[in-house]
């Protein structure tokens, strides 16, 4: 039996865990026994950043920090994109390169998660030591650090200021000598496998998501056909079948009256060789059919597509149907925009609001989340 396991890299090297509920036991992994279900990031590649958000609401927040991170991003070339937290609060920001390299490779394995350490949090202030890193956090000051331990004794004076009058947690595999004005309880591990064990306690894995958008985890159609005997067996889940654009354009023509067949036959065998569309085709439209809510929700797909469509300055990226969401990712030329999108989608009785967004180049990946329709 595979068991997943939970990996955390620092640097060029890994360590890989079992979790039971919240407890997390190291392993020495194999591949045929184990498999990544999430990867913890321990790099010095992210930053804080500190935009003095106001006190509104989450929706507001989305809709502001586009414009408000702006100025905060290295150089107006910066290739840099930010991550905003789960609650809106608190922000990210990594090269574009770096990014995209650990989001590429996670994607690949369809891994559950893929999340920075910055994800610890803890209701006092805490310096942990790695190997190579120290990380820096102090939750009233909004301190979310990951830096070299060279970095560390350069600019601790400095970092210790932050924590004067105030309790300090030290987590590490030695002992640490530090300034002996400060409130230390100290907790020293017998191997940094225990360190990163009683860490993993304190990390939310969805604060600082790496994988959204067009990165977000889905059902892989071609692998699940490979598998199934016959390819419909794989189709259990109706939302497979609106995974992919291609077969949401096959769908559409489908619906439509007979002298479309030719074109929905064309395009089925265009998209899928291996398959037969008398049979394999014609079995899928019949399970689709038996489910309550699909044409509503075909209906939407082409809703939202047309709205976006009919914008010279966006693109549908990709999207996510699931019981837990529903959301497209949306390329624009501004955030002005995505609020476009949004009330053509209002006139057509479908209630959307604007999600995560990130500047990418010239241009804004937006999320177009449906509330109801």
């Amino acid at each position: 039996m595979i068991q997943k396991v939970i990996e955390l890299i620092e640097q060029n090297k890994s360590y890989y865990f079992l979790q039971d509920n919240n407890t997390f036991e190291s392993v020495k992994f194999n591949s045929e026994n184990h498999k990544v279900s999430g990867r913890i990031l321990l790099s010095n590649e992210f930053h804080s950043i500190d935009l003095n958000l106001p006190d509104v609401s989450d929706a507001q927040l989305k809709k502001a920090i586009p414009f408000m991170i702006k100025d905060e991003l290295i150089e107006d070339d910066s290739e840099d994109e930010w991550i905003q937290s789960k609650d809106s609060k608190e922000i990210l920001a990594a090269s574009s390169e770096y990014l995209n390299s650990v989001r590429d490779l996670a994607f690949q394995e369809n891994l559950d998660f893929l999340t920075p350490f910055h994800g610890f949090d803890s209701e006092v202030n805490t310096l942990i030591f790695f190997e190579n890193f120290v990380y820096v956090h102090s939750k009233r000051n909004k301190i979310r650090l990951m830096m070299s331990l060279a970095t560390f004794n350069l600019s601790k004076e400095s970092i210790f200021t932050q924590f004067k009058d105030a309790p300090l947690e030290v987590f590490s595999v030695e002992e640490i000598s530090l300034n002996k004005d400060l409130k230390i309880q100290a907790k020293v591990f017998s191997s940094y496998e225990d360190l990163i064990s009683y860490c993993f306690r304190s990390i939310d894995f969805s604060y600082f998501n790496l994988l959204q958008g067009r990165y977000e985890k889905r059902l892989d159609i071609a692998k699940l056909f490979k598998q199934s005997k016959k390819p419909l067996i794989a189709l259990a889940s109706i939302y497979i079948f609106f995974i992919s654009l291609s077969l949401i354009e096959i769908m559409s023509f489908s619906f439509q009256i007979d002298n479309s067949q030719k074109k929905s036959k064309q395009v089925f065998n265009q998209k899928f060789p291996s398959l037969n569309y008398e049979t394999d085709f014609e079995e899928i439209k019949y399970r689709l059919m038996r489910q309550n809510n699909d044409q509503d929700q075909l209906k939407l797909i082409s809703t939202v597509s047309n709205a976006v469509t009919s914008l010279n300055s966006t693109n549908l990226n990709s999207f996510v149907l699931s019981q837990q969401r529903t959301a497209f990712e949306v390329e624009a030329n501004s955030f002005a925009d995505l609020e476009r999108i949004i009330a053509k989608l209002e006139g057509e009785g479908i209630y959307a609001q604007i999600g995560t967004s990130n500047r990418s180049n010239n241009f804004i990946i937006g999320e177009i989340i449906i509330e109801s329709f």
